[in-house]
């Protein structure tokens, strides 16, 4: 007879400082740049690493708490670079993203800041939640589900077997069903959820790299001195 497996005791834990969670948050900030700015050189595939940087910053649920939660600033307002998508629209609404016809074709570029409106002040949850996708065909997808489903199964963190189906239809079926054509050749545009993963970045860093500067001027001075380092060497260097 088979003996059944005792389950093992729960590893003890220790708290983590409040100082080294805001380094996570200056590191993680930082590893999010460096992937913006590598895609924006050309590598595509940041669009992973974009993704779950991000994830690691804002998301909470199951075993993950956030970054940004554990700092309380999921209460600041995310700035959203696009316009609300419009259900009645009879073609496919895709805010976060341009297109840019060139010699070869076309291609999608995140929008950024070059969009027509500037952006709008969110909750975190409706920033979070608010589709930003959506297809005559009823398929539809909020920032959240770009960023989970591009770190959770499609090469962030994890390569599941099978994605979600409507992701599927976004990134690899065409959903949007804008077409790319070069002299007489006509194919289907590619790399959507690419350029939304880095224009999601950009909404992150707009957001939160000011969140850091006031964490780390509040801090104390390196230099020992006692003083804040807005007030210190931080004012010497501005």
């Amino acid at each position: 007879m088979s003996k059944k497996k005792s389950k093992r005791p729960a590893r003890p834990r220790v708290p983590v400082p409040l100082t080294d969670i805001q380094e996570e948050f200056r590191a993680q900030l930082s590893f999010l740049r460096k992937s913006c700015d590598d895609y924006d050189g050309g590598d595509r595939d940041e669009f992973r690493r974009i993704a779950t940087a991000v994830r690691v910053l804002i998301y909470d649920g199951g075993h993950s708490k956030s970054v940004v939660g554990q700092l309380d600033l999921k209460r600041v307002a995310f700035r959203a670079y696009s316009t609300p998508v419009n259900p009645h629209n009879l073609v496919s609404e895709t805010p976060l993203v341009m297109m840019r016809v060139g010699s070869g074709g076309s291609v999608y570029l995140p929008c950024l800041d070059q969009g027509p409106f500037s952006y709008r002040s969110l909750s975190f949850d409706d920033w979070w939640s608010e589709d930003v996708f959506r297809s005559p065909g009823g398929v539809a997808m909020a920032r959240s589900g770009f960023i989970l489903h591009t770190a959770n199964q499609a090469g962030g963190a994890h390569v599941d077997p099978e994605l979600d189906e409507e992701f599927h239809k976004i990134a690899k079926a065409n959903e949007a069903g804008w077409i790319s054509q070069y002299g007489e050749v006509e194919k289907p545009m590619v790399d959507l959820e690419k350029a939304y993963v880095r224009h999601i970045g950009f909404e992150v860093l707009q957001t939160l790299e000011p969140q850091w500067e006031k964490i780390h001027g509040n801090r104390l001075c390196d230099c020992g001195s006692g003083r804040k380092h807005r007030y210190c060497h931080g004012k010497q260097s501005e």
